[in-house]
């Protein structure tokens, strides 16, 4: 296996080093493993021990020599120059290992974070080109991490990392803009003397030095990865002339920016600090296999439960409060009345989600009388309540339909009245009549436009227009009853909040105060409001709903002076349809973590009742292509459907809850404890939005593939006879992309195929009676992605 040749890196672990003066061309992080090293590096003496770390930077001198007594051995990780600079987007000066700038906590987690790769490097037999695409990015990500925003003095306080934060964020979406001290002040509301010294305190640098800082972040990306001239990099960063861009580079990079790029090709490939001996991989191989460190995070730390001592709280069931049942017209299909019976036949839902109702396909307009024909809208309204689901009423139009590359595959059309405010006070006329005042005041109504974005809000057709019909329709309502509910617009919170804000000041302006705000979750970055193209990327956040909402509801109490509800309308991963990314149990974990993560937080979480059916409008027949149904076209139960069957068995009170686990308590003295494995998608994948995930790697683009270890003690318990019920998500139970895959089928659906899966994707189910005590020990392992629900009742 030859490894090194087709990677950006090198890995040398050798035990002995011949002492002479080398220059290193290349990023290189030493790692000792055992024993000590001395290091002489630019003519500055260093002692390392075992433990320890120390980052060569390119045309530095240095020389080695490893101690025989102990016996030592030490890791030389040489990155290319291009891989290096490309994925550090700071200036690679803010990365420091010291470890007296560390935590020992934290230092020793950097330690054992290297231990980790290089072990990954001679101990997995993947493909080379994916363990560098993979391992390799994941690594120096981390690296990034540490080095990117550590500041020189700790913050204490929630108030000053909120600062620091909204300081960061005011930066990173106007850097391209002529803005000062001043502007940032004014915007944080505070004076430019007191801002000025909070900088230099907290973070450690000027405002100018910060802005300058992000500036050069992105201008020496261009410098190496472009063709472009030095002259247009510059003015595309805000830098007012080529002479103050040229002047800031050097301080920062030592060099000026011609320079740089030029050193940048003739090094890009530049690995071998080392002579060529000593990265031979066997003999490497073999240096470390005798020195390996054990790395504490290697194998799963046992959570500790037990059935002893009540949270005494109440838990949130806002999964079983809102169904999107879908478009308008959709719901003429049987096939997806059959999908709905299907989903409440296991679910109780209080609310049907329909977009599209009010449109002008649905409510034709009879020029004779110069009246609207409702018959279709009252069918609609009639399914609903079939279905025992009170109408959640979207008068905007909804977002398209996202394909693999980021662009529409699906948009509906224009749902504008030529005379909205008549149309829908004659429409709410016609509501009352027929269902009466009691049952619509119990109705929510939503205005929303797809993509709220700051282009939206100039004073076009489209600001005149929304604004009048939002405004037009919420008068109505609110004449009709002050007890019916008005919200919107359907934030996207990967989006700047600001053109959120403008539109609830025009809101206001209006007269308009909504009762609730409604938010799309996706698992994005925040991305600028003047963006550069191209720049989504997913969050390597694991927590980022839970950090944008909190986010979001801070913002709006502090611009209604009151707690505003919040539901989210949408919750997903990605809005893009990905293959085999939504139909595995990656999604059922998400979603489960993901609406226990935000409970707390807002008044009702949605998904839809069956996804890709746009796929079947464009005349694709393939079974898995993605999105974030609770079923599949074809009825088939996608991991979703399971998520939801496990939060739905969660009782109301909660006894304990942590990473990973939920613990409930019934009023029948049972308990429901729900285990989950969940793994998030790592730094490359998220990195690169157009990764395309195959059957072949979808399994490899998480942050590490480590068991979860679970220990329960039933102390709480009376000694006796109790059910202990066991079901699983798993592999071979749940998972339709598993059970897909397990027939050999990435082809076309045929219909003997979708009859199997029907049959056959299901969780895994056990049971059995045992006599219990307070010293009774249950274990449970959980490989990654796997959810575990375990009811223990009296069997008496």
């Amino acid at each position: 296996m030859n490894r090194q040749a087709q990677s950006p890196f090198k890995i040398a672990v050798c035990d002995k080093y011949p002492q002479t003066i080398e220059m290193n061309q290349a990023f290189t992080i030493i790692a000792v493993l055992r024993g000590k090293i001395h290091l002489l590096c630019n003519q500055e003496e260093h002692e390392l021990s075992e433990g320890m770390l120390f980052l060569l930077k390119p045309q530095d001198y240095f020389s080695t020599k490893i101690d025989k007594v102990p016996p030592s051995a030490a890791a030389f990780i040489s990155f290319q120059y291009n891989f290096f600079l490309k994925n550090i987007p700071y200036a690679i000066d803010s990365l420091d290992l010291d470890p007296k700038n560390y935590p020992q906590e934290t230092y020793d987690a950097l330690f054992f974070r290297t231990v980790d790769f290089i072990d990954k490097y001679f101990t997995e037999s993947e493909d080379p080109d994916a363990f560098r695409n993979l391992n390799a990015y994941d690594y120096v990500c981390f690296l990034q991490g540490l080095g990117a925003d550590r500041p020189n003095s700790p913050v204490s306080s929630d108030k000053k990392a909120q600062r620091i934060f909204h300081i960061k964020d005011f930066i990173e979406r106007n850097y391209a803009s002529s803005i000062t001290l001043n502007d940032l002040a004014e915007e944080l509301k505070i004076t430019p003397q007191y801002l000025a010294s909070f900088m230099r305190r907290h973070m450690g640098m000027t405002f100018n030095q910060f802005l300058y800082k992000v500036r050069l972040s992105y201008a020496v990306r261009d410098l190496v990865n472009t063709t472009e001239s030095i002259t247009h990099i510059a003015f595309n960063y805000g830098f007012p002339n080529l002479a103050s861009f040229n002047r800031i580079f050097k301080n920062v990079y030592k060099k000026t920016p011609l320079n740089y790029r030029m050193q940048y090709k003739k090094n890009m490939a530049y690995l071998d600090i080392l002579p060529p001996d000593i990265y031979d991989y066997e003999k490497s191989k073999g240096v470390y296999r005798d020195c390996r460190i054990k790395n504490p995070e290697g194998s799963a730390y046992p959570v500790e439960l037990s059935i002893e001592n009540t949270l005494d709280a109440p838990l949130s069931h806002v999964w079983s409060r809102i169904l999107n049942v879908g478009y308008g017209k959709e719901l003429n299909d049987f096939i997806l009345h059959e999908h709905i019976a299907s989903i409440m036949n296991h679910f109780s839902f209080e609310y049907g989600r329909i977009y599209g109702l009010f449109h002008p396909d649905l409510i034709p307009y009879n020029e004779s009388d110069r009246t609207w024909n409702f018959h279709q809208v009252d069918t609609l309204l009639d399914i609903l309540k079939y279905f025992r689901l009170k109408p959640f009423i979207v008068l905007g139009k909804p977002e398209p339909v996202f394909g693999e590359n980021g662009q529409p595959v699906y948009t509906y059309t224009n749902q504008d009245f030529p005379d909205f405010s008549r149309a829908f006070k004659a429409f709410m006329n016609h509501c009352l009549h027929r269902y009466g005042i009691e049952s619509v005041e119990q109705w929510i109504f939503e205005y929303s436009y797809n993509m709220v974005e700051e282009g939206y809000f100039s004073k076009n057709q489209f600001y005149y227009t929304f604004l009048k019909n939002s405004a037009d329709a919420y008068r109505i309502l609110k004449s009709i009853s002050p007890a019916i509910i008005f919200g919107g617009p359907g934030h996207r919170m990967a989006q700047n909040p600001q053109p959120l804000f403008h539109l609830l000041n025009c809101w206001r302006q209006e007269g308009i105060s909504p009762d609730f705000i409604t938010v799309n979750a996706y698992a994005m970055e925040r991305t600028p409001l003047k963006p550069l193209p191209s720049r989504h990327k997913y969050s390597t956040d694991p927590t980022i709903h839970r950090r944008h909402l909190i986010e979001l509801q801070t913002a709006l109490k502090k611009f209604y002076q009151k707690d505003l509800p919040v539901y989210v309308i949408e919750l997903g991963f990605t809005f893009m349809i990905k293959r085999y990314f939504s139909d595995s149990r990656f999604s059922a974990c998400y979603i489960l973590q993901n609406m226990l993560d935000l409970c707390d937080l807002c008044q009702g979480i949605a998904l839809p009742v069956v996804s890709d059916l746009h796929y079947l409008r464009l005349g694709i027949s393939r079974l898995l292509c993605g999105g974030n149904g609770i079923l599949s076209p074809d009825g088939i139960r996608k991991p979703a459907f399971f998520a939801l069957m496990f939060l739905h068995n969660l009782g109301q009170e909660l006894y304990a809850k942590g990473p990973g686990y939920v613990i409930t308590h019934h009023k029948d003295h049972s308990f429901r404890l729900l285990l989950w494995n969940y793994k998030h998608p790592n730094n490359y994948f998220c990195a690169h939005y157009d990764y395309q995930i195959t059957a072949d790697n979808f399994e490899h683009i998480y942050t590490n593939d480590r068991l979860a270890e679970y220990h329960l003690r039933l102390g709480h318990l009376k000694a006796g006879k109790y059910f202990i019920v066991d079901y699983a998500l798993t592999k071979d139970h749940g998972s339709i992309l598993d059970k897909w895959l397990q027939c050999g089928v990435d082809v076309p659906l045929l219909p003997h195929i979708i009859a199997h899966l029907k049959e056959h994707t299901d969780v895994d189910f056990s049971y059995r009676v045992l006599t219990v005590s307070s010293d009774t020990l249950f274990h449970y392992m959980l490989e990654p992605h796997i959810i575990k629900m375990i009811s223990i009742f009296p069997a008496n």
